[in-house]
């Protein structure tokens, strides 16, 4: 059970071993935990009461996700709002479990991404503080301090009945249903005695359901007899039926557990019931064409099987309900559901709402597959998981990757996502991650280095504990994670011993910068306010709509120019001709005079200002943590100020080429400066709109020639497939344009023409091939449509990048001839 460590190794190493004897404690060491077991043989693990029914060759599967431990009286198992991702089997001892906080509860199953769509429930009856404390869910919690023997646990849920207090003994199982669900603790679990507690995680909890009916009939016994009467209470069509009929019912409910891509209801398939979704995700399809779309989805809380059972004239399911990864629901046959209608006659209008609703979602999306094909996406990409969401409008996105540096600069030099991924309509969703609701990069974690933030939906990785086996990176669906190497190699004395003297990696990941005390640093340090978090996917529709005038709806917060900047600029320009109009009439205007010299000064001052946006660009960590303001901001300013002080230049000469050569030098480069941020501001507006309109797919320019590299060595490894002339067209026409990224003048005003026209290369040998060869010719197309897409990224990004290499030097040159001006006119 133990292990001796020497006392004298690193702090650090200490602390990482007692992570790696304890897998499944997140916070503080092994806080209330006396003893915890290795890996158990199946004949140990045989020894108690819930693994007996299984082979030896199942239990040496799931042993790695069982752990026998010892705790000590008034440890903390875990808190109400916390996550874990384990059941407990009570095998010595007792726990109790009450409530001391969380006594709001009246939204308890609605819907947790949109309490507003198609829910069995009056639209007035929600609260209006329900959209804020999703809201506030959502954000990453501060750090908190936890007194006494409290211990956080990984991922999941126990879903407990509001109110509940009870003392659990001998042979008892509670997490079981929250660790299926995924959803947010509701009681404080503390343990009365020491206790012997067998921990078992979702995978193996899942695994061992599966495989053995007994279980999953003994856990809905235990479902029923504590949790089903609650929960049926706090569902809205049932919040006003009597103790009695609910007791009933509790008794005629089925409990339905589906697993990823299972049937619920087959349209066309006889109905014999109404569904209620407790946990998960259902998307519900309907036949349209040759094949099915996606007509809307339900979370938590949500029914399906309101118009069929309403409708007379309805005889089978209008649509397919199937899970879309593991998903928990309640079956209320369809006697019982019109029993409910004769008791509560008042809630068929609701009903009747639902159902209309839902008959509406279909046809809008018949007549707009646009839409469905957006609601797959979010089911198949996981949005519909999302917490947080990092979203980047490609329209405004100018490829500068200063939010890139921002999370590195904050981070250590670590960069916490890539900015590569998923386009959807001019937004991109970068592989940063999404803090899921039900967080299955947790899940094997071995050393609980990977947890939720505290208490809330922010996940996070503790680097003092992570071991970098990769456990976390490969378990996540969306390639949110990266895996750094530190440039240090394991000590002698590592646990687990097999990475003694290999190279030390660690994981990482967003975190929202929740622990340092400003919002997160990709969105502040975003000059065009491209970058944006959104809480839901509702959210993430909001930013693909389209006003009337066709621009990208989005956040204020991020994208809108401050208004009062806006103002100042325009209320300076026309305060600086009016001033200069009537100067004129009162009196000539010289450089060297008081008029002159006011209007000198006053773009001195502008030009100051302007070179700070410089000066913010390269202290991001410092200007972020001290809340200087977004990027956005100082980019606003910025070109504002440059306009102003060109402005204030010209009038400081009276508008004419002054004589002398440092004056006519400060002239002539005030020019060349203002024009080239013109020709700047110009680019920034126009290319990303023709990056984000003319392709489908967001490459890094960074990575261009990796890319290339990786096309050419797929087309040769193809091609040794390939005979003449498919291999001689090859190497003649293609291959020459596969060594390195290229350039063409045309991608700026037509990428798709562009495009083809390269491609009708193949045309002509298209006519002279059949069967296989020409196959095999249209798979070497593909991969050169993709080097030209490639280019074509190349093209229109590297002018983005390249007018700073004009700018900034000469705008330098420019700050160190004023300086020399000024230090001029003060000598003489």
């Amino acid at each position: 059970m133990s292990e001796t460590i020497d006392i004298q190794s690193d702090k650090t190493m200490l602390r990482r071993i007692e992570q790696y004897k304890d897998r499944w404690s997140s916070y503080e060491g092994n806080v209330g935990i006396r003893s915890i077991s290795q890996k158990l043989s199946p004949k140990k693990l045989r020894q108690y009461d819930c693994f007996k029914d299984y082979d030896d060759q199942f239990l040496e599967k799931i042993s790695p996700d069982i752990s026998v431990a010892e705790w000590s009286k008034n440890a903390v198992l875990f808190e109400e709002g916390a996550y874990i991702d384990l059941a407990f089997f009570l095998v010595d001892g007792e726990v109790e479990t009450f409530q001391h906080s969380l006594n709001d509860s009246h939204h308890e199953a609605a819907p947790i991404f949109d309490p507003l769509r198609t829910i069995v429930m009056s639209r007035d009856t929600l609260s209006s503080g329900l959209s804020k404390d999703l809201e506030k869910a959502s954000q990453p919690a501060s750090p908190k301090k936890h007194k006494g023997n409290a211990i956080h646990l990984l991922s999941s849920n126990v879903d407990f009945p509001k109110g509940a207090g009870s003392m659990l003994s001998h042979g008892e199982i509670f997490g079981e249903i929250g660790a299926m669900s995924g959803w947010p603790q509701s009681v404080t679990a503390r343990t009365s005695s020491n206790c012997t507690l067998v921990q078992i995680r979702v995978a193996a909890l899942r695994a061992m359901k599966r495989k053995s009916s007994a279980l999953k009939n003994w856990i809905d016994k235990l479902y029923r007899s504590r949790f089903l009467v609650a929960q049926l209470k706090v569902t809205p069509m049932l919040q006003n039926c009597d103790a009695k009929f609910i007791n009933t019912l509790k008794e005629q409910v089925e409990l339905v557990s589906a697993g990823p891509g299972d049937v619920i209801a087959k349209e066309g398939g006889a109905v014999d019931a109404i569904y209620l979704v407790r946990s998960g995700f259902v998307k519900l399809l309907q036949k349209f064409s040759e094949g099915d779309i996606v007509v809307s989805y339900l979370s938590k809380g949500m029914s399906f099987g309101e118009a069929e059972l309403l409708l007379d004239d309805i005889t089978g399911w209008e649509m397919t309900a199937v899970s879309v990864e593991y998903a928990e629901l309640i079956k209320i046959p369809k006697q019982h559901f019109s029993a409910l209608l004769d008791q509560r006659p008042d809630i068929e209008e609701c009903l009747w709402k639902t159902a209309v609703d839902r008959i509406r979602e279909a046809g809008y999306s018949r007549r707009n597959i646009s839409s469905s094909a957006f609601t797959q996406l979010a089911l198949t990409r996981g949005l519909v998981q999302a917490n947080s969401l990092l979203v980047m409008d490609l329209e405004t996105c100018t490829r500068c990757d200063d939010c890139v540096r921002a999370c590195a600069a904050t981070h250590s030099g670590r960069p916490r996502f890539v900015r590569e991924g998923d386009k959807v309509d001019n937004l991109l969703i970068p592989k940063s991650c999404y803090h899921c609701q039900d967080p299955v990069c947790m899940v094997g974690c071995p050393t609980g280095a990977i947890q939720r933030g505290g208490i809330g939906a922010l996940v996070e990785i503790n680097d003092q504990i992570c071991i970098g086996c990769g456990a976390c990176a490969n378990n996540c669906p969306y390639d949110s994670i990266v895996m750094h190497t530190t440039g240090q190699t394991w000590p002698n004395d590592m646990l687990p011993s097999v990475l003694r003297g290999k190279s030390q990696k660690v994981a990482s990941k967003c975190n929202l910068c929740h622990d340092t005390g400003h919002e997160p640093a990709c969105v502040i340090n975003c000059p065009q306010g491209s970058a944006s978090r959104v809480n839901s996917i509702e959210g993430f529709q909001a930013l693909l709509s389209k006003p009337a005038n066709g621009t990208t709806a989005s956040t204020p917060k991020n994208k809108t120019e401050s208004p009062l900047l806006k103002a100042g600029f325009f209320l300076g320009m026309i305060s600086s001709v009016v001033v200069f109009i009537v100067n004129l009439m009162v009196s000539q205007v010289r450089p060297n005079n008081i008029w002159g010299f006011s209007y000198g000064a006053a773009a001195t001052l502008l030009l100051v200002g302007a070179a700070l946006l410089g000066a913010r660009r390269r202290t991001m960590k410092l200007s972020t943590r001290l809340r200087l303001g977004r990027a956005v901001t100082w980019r606003t300013f910025h070109l504002y100020s440059g306009i102003l002080f060109f402005l204030l230049m010209l009038m400081h000469v009276g508008f004419k080429l002054p004589t002398g050569v440092l004056n006519a030098s400060v002239w002539w480069v005030s020019l060349i400066v203002f024009l080239s941020g013109l020709l700047g501001w110009a680019l920034q507006k126009w290319m990303p709109r023709v990056l984000s309109s003319g392709l489908s797919t967001e490459i890094h320019h960074g990575r261009v020639q990796e890319l290339v590299d990786e096309i050419r060595e797929r087309a040769e490894k193809y091609l040794s497939k390939c005979q003449d002339p498919v291999k001689s067209f090859y190497e003649k026409k293609v291959l020459p344009e596969l060594q390195r990224p290229q350039a063409r003048f045309v991608y700026f005003f037509d990428i798709t023409g562009g495009l083809q026209s390269k491609l009708r290369e193949f045309d002509y040998l298209k006519t002279l091939l059949g069967g296989e060869e020409k196959d095999k010719l249209q798979a070497l197309l593909q991969l050169y449509k993709s080097k030209l897409k490639i280019d074509a990224h190349y093209t229109l990004q590297r002018p983005l990048r390249w007018w700073l290499y004009a700018h900034l030097p000469i705008s330098m040159l420019l700050i160190v001839l004023v300086f020399i001006h000024i230090l001029a006119v003060s000598y003489y």
